[in-house]
């Protein structure tokens, strides 16, 4: 029998939850002001650390139907020697953004549509995730979430969303 892939992963990366201890990283990526004035239609502001908490309590909990940081794998090294003392952190997946599939309001159900925002760390654009997380994204909102349309906007200065 063929073993199922994980539903959580694709070729380079892996996604997962989004944690209250994630979020001085969600504040890194609001830091980040060139990958956070691609990622956000409404005025981009700096800022707070309670916005961040406000952002995974309140929109990526509530109103999307998938909210997922995007991660590297654990190093190998700490992968492959389970038995050794581990810092910790070095045996985490390394979060390098985020992709979510927003809800649809209750009378537009019926269209079972998404949009879709991600949002990668500049050191981490250019190298192929974006386009393989949003592959994933994809697969994941067809197959698991039963929608019949994703969108994706992008701004017409980010030239890494048209590719």
């Amino acid at each position: 029998m063929m073993a199922r892939p994980n539903p959580w992963r694709s070729q380079r990366l892996v996604y997962r939850a989004i944690e209250p201890e994630d979020e001085p990283f969600l504040v890194s990526m609001q830091e980040d002001a060139e990958s956070w004035l691609n990622a956000v239609p409404f005025l981009a502001t700096p800022r707070s650390t309670s916005q961040a908490k406000e952002a995974r309590t309140e929109y990526f909990e509530k109103l999307c139907l998938l909210a997922v940081v995007i991660c590297l794998p654990a190093p190998a090294s700490a992968q492959q020697m389970p038995k050794a003392p581990v810092d910790d952190k070095m045996n985490k997946p390394i979060p390098i953004g985020t992709v979510t599939l927003s809800g649809t309001e209750l009378r537009r159900q019926q269209h079972r549509h998404s949009d879709m925002g991600i949002q990668l760390l500049r050191a981490y654009q250019g190298q192929g995730y974006g386009s393989e997380t949003i592959r994933w994204a994809l697969r994941w909102g067809f197959r698991y979430g039963n929608l019949h349309r994703i969108e994706l906007e992008a701004f017409e200065w980010n030239e890494g969303a048209y590719r």
